[in-house]
């Protein structure tokens, strides 16, 4: 049974810990930098230290030093929180602002995805927002397709947008059309075979922003 949590930032948190053991445990930098990729913000003081703290009491999450996180699984003792104070907040911040920095600064392709390319649209039920399962499923796909879209230079995954009724994938790649067609043939077979649920499609996003035009190419029927 999927956990019940106070918020989707707290949800956030979890996910971002997940899969984290007590010898390879998550960080402040890690969790503050999945959540802004998924939510394209940073979070406050309150919304950081109320989330460890409530997923902590819930016995979703424990503490195998002091802010480093890792996933409950199984019965383990109730586990105490050190607590995150505003400064040690802002000093989290602040690191994870220079590693964002530097991998904007890095010298390899990254740097050039500055532009959305593809969009893998994964159709949900009705007009609802996602469950868990169904972010779980979206991120199970977009791992299957990131070796891939890695390995060729071209484009990297940039995250998830969820709507009433679909997440997007969102795909960036390089200021150019021209690689368009090689950056889709990375996908499409994978795409088809997956079993993505009906009215999942891809979407080709060409021109520049103000021009912008969206081409479907392939739907699950």
């Amino acid at each position: 049974m999927a956990p019940a949590f106070a918020n989707y930032l707290d949800r956030r948190i979890f996910k971002a810990v997940k899969g984290h053991t007590s010898t390879q445990p998550q960080t402040l930098v890690g969790i503050l930098a999945y959540v802004d990729s998924q939510e394209k913000m940073v979070m406050t003081h309150e919304e950081f230290s109320g989330g460890l703290t409530r997923l902590i009491d819930d016995g979703l999450i424990a503490e195998a030093d002091t802010h480093q996180f890792f996933e409950v699984v199984g019965s383990i003792q109730p586990s105490t929180f050190s607590g995150l104070s505003p400064d040690e907040h802002e000093s989290a911040c602040r690191d994870y602002r220079k590693w964002f920095d530097e991998q904007l600064q890095r010298d390899d392709p990254g740097a050039d995805f500055t532009r959305q390319k593809l969009v893998i649209r994964w159709k949900l039920d009705g007009d609802s927002y996602g469950t868990d399962d169904d972010e779980d499923a979206t991120e199970a796909f977009a791992n299957a397709i990131e070796p891939a879209i890695e390995n060729s230079g071209l484009a990297e995954i940039n995250g998830f947008e969820n709507g009433p009724g679909l997440i997007d994938i969102l795909i960036f790649g390089k200021e150019t059309d021209d690689d368009m067609d090689d950056l889709y043939a990375l996908i499409v077979d994978t795409f088809k075979a997956y079993g993505c649920p009906k009215g999942s499609c891809i979407i080709k996003c060409y021109g520049e922003a103000e021009n912008r035009r969206e081409v479907t190419c392939d739907e699950i029927g």
